[in-house]
């Protein structure tokens, strides 16, 4: 990554690989939609995902799976950085860390998360959505449903 005298900023490829390809929407929704996922003070890997193709260009998943890992490291900010340079440089220091949990042979816990969008007004006019999760805890067989 550098930055030049404007603040703008050149990503490297793996970084534009991960928001390109929808890996950092399955993170924010499992950090910040899917709350009976326990995020708190992990990392979120995005082991795998299936998606349906879309004409307008959203992420619509079949379903991803997650692996979650304990934050052994934090990122640091310089004083001056810009929303986007403190997203890259969380992204770098998960990595990072993930990178390390699994040198030393650490495997973290599993979730598969399939979300769908459902019509909540099924027999009326409106087409108002809501999302529902299907979180399904790997190995352990619980299935968790939750309507947003």
């Amino acid at each position: 990554m550098v930055e030049s005298k404007k603040k703008k900023i050149q990503y490297d490829a793996a970084y534009i690989s991960y928001v390109k390809n929808g890996d950092s929407a399955a993170v924010f929704i499992t950090r910040d939609t899917a709350k009976e996922v326990p995020t708190d003070d992990m990392w979120v890997d995005v082991i795998s995902t299936n998606k349906k193709d879309r004409k307008d260009g959203r992420w619509d998943f079949n379903y991803f799976t997650v692996e979650l890992f304990p934050r052994k490291t934090r990122p640091e900010y310089p004083p001056d950085a810009s929303k986007e340079l403190k997203k890259y440089i969380t992204w770098q220091t998960a990595c990072k860390d993930i990178e390390n949990h699994r040198k030393q042979g650490h495997r973290g816990s599993k979730y598969r998360i399939c979300p769908q969008l459902v019509n909540i007004n099924k027999d009326e006019y409106t087409m108002e959505e809501a999302v529902e999760f299907f979180i399904r805890k790997l190995g352990s067989g619980k299935l968790v449903r939750l309507r947003l």
